[in-house]
């Protein structure tokens, strides 16, 4: 539902209004249901990969070494980066296209019913700046801690130097990706 499809319709001014509270509802309750379900995510790979480091980090030195510690450290950094770059980047996209498309129907409501408090005002895309994906303080804040936790577990899985350039290697990685895709998002118009 578009703008000329909403002026053009054949509703009347109460149903439009209806129509267009309905959809901008519809489309804030999907953002906030999306936002629930990353954070429960995100504490589920918290929760295991600090207890996977709490583990090794706590076992008993009696124990043999692992058979492959590099092998689990590299799975480790892969699910890590699949989280940042492909899990949050996507989630952010569309939570992004969610809260436009809410907005622009709330701006129509306010339009057709002709208050537009100055105060209050809808977010207008000319005067609010575009949205980054990894510098925003929640998808920024899980990548942070998500990979703060990761590196806590490398050290406990591999020896000590090669945890530590790896770790260094990994902050420096992350930091050049983000920087490099993290642009502002640029999202279709919902249809």
């Amino acid at each position: 539902m578009n703008k000329e499809s909403i002026q053009n319709s054949p509703l009347s001014k109460k149903e439009r209004i209806n129509v267009m509270m309905q959809r901008a509802d519809a489309e804030w309750k999907d953002m906030d249901g999306r936002r629930i379900y990353e954070w429960r995510v995100s504490f589920g790979l918290w929760t295991g990969t600090a207890a996977l480091a709490g583990l090794l980090l706590n076992r008993d030195p009696k124990l043999p070494p692992l058979a492959h510690p590099y092998i689990v450290a590299g799975m480790l950094c892969l699910a890590g980066f699949v989280y940042t770059f492909w899990w949050t980047k996507g989630l952010r996209e569309r939570g992004i296209l969610n809260l436009n498309t809410a907005h622009y129907f709330w701006n129509e409501v306010e339009k057709e019913i002709g208050t537009q408090s100055p105060s209050k005002k809808c977010r207008d895309e000319n005067k609010v700046p575009p949205e980054t994906i990894y510098f925003h303080w929640a998808s920024g804040s899980q990548v942070l801690i998500t990979w703060v936790i990761i590196i806590i577990a490398l050290h406990a899985i591999v020896p000590w130097p090669c945890s530590v350039i790896a770790s260094v290697l990994i902050v420096i990685i992350m930091l050049l990706m983000c920087l490099w895709i993290d642009k502002p998002c640029k999202v279709k118009e919902a249809a």
